[in-house]
């Protein structure tokens, strides 16, 4: 099942936003999806979220790979009333933190390397292809 939202281009906060929200909806064992599709429920094998950015505008995405025979309306209906409730409600304190803190976490362990898939050479490039700054990262960072 997948489920896409045109979202803002990068760079901008609620770009930002929406990474954090993807940590909350299927970051770990306690995410939200993530615990109730697949170990409440036991209706999927995995879930992943997240921003996929983008110079001009980015996608959202959920995707859930549900187990054999399941219903994938009833899927995508829990997926649906899971959003509603963290857009209504908001994240928990702990959940902001731990999603924060693993976001944060992998930005920094991608920066220690040289080059590829979130190296130091790609933040700059992708910064001052995107945002017209190869520091501009440091707006997000700061966030």
């Amino acid at each position: 099942l997948y489920k896409v939202w045109n979202t803002p281009q990068a760079g901008t906060a609620d770009s930002d936003y929406l990474g954090i929200l993807g940590q909350v909806l299927t970051s770990g064992r306690n995410s939200r999806l993530y615990k109730r599709l697949v170990f409440d429920d036991q209706i999927a094998t995995s879930v992943q979220s997240g921003n996929n950015e983008g110079e001009i505008g980015s996608q959202f995405l959920v995707i859930v790979t549900a187990k054999p025979g399941q219903d994938l309306n009833r899927i995508e209906a829990i997926v649906d009333e899971e959003m509603a409730k963290l857009l209504r409600d908001g994240p928990t304190a702990d959940e902001l933190e731990r999603a924060r803190t693993t976001v944060g976490a992998g930005f920094i362990r991608g920066s220690e390397r040289i080059g590829g898939f979130g190296g130091k050479s790609d933040i700059l490039a992708e910064n001052q292809v995107f945002l017209g700054d190869p520091g501009a990262w440091k707006a997000s960072y700061s966030a």
